[in-house]
């Protein structure tokens, strides 16, 4: 894994955009990315999502478009919320 930034309120970030796609959620299921941001935990997040998280916030995504430098990839935002690339294995 390579370290890629720490990430101060990227969680938050995710949570509320999940949060805003759990209103199409089939009540009382329960949504297991939510459930880890929520607690904290490790969570595998794809380019797409943070993508989506920093754009829907009116915060620079670019580099997660199509095209750009960490297009396709999947990071890992852990406990502390360090954001690293996860280069699979």
């Amino acid at each position: 894994m390579k370290r890629v930034q720490r990430a101060d309120g990227l969680r938050q970030l995710l949570l509320s955009d999940r949060q805003h796609d759990l209103k199409r959620w089939p009540t009382g299921q329960p949504d297991p990315f939510a459930e880890a941001l929520c607690a904290g935990a490790p969570v595998a997040v794809s380019a797409a999502q943070l993508m989506r998280a920093l754009m829907h916030a009116g915060l620079p995504h670019e580099q997660f478009c199509y095209g750009r430098s960490d297009y396709g990839k999947t990071f890992v935002l852990d406990e502390r919320d360090q954001l690293t690339e996860h280069n699979g294995g």
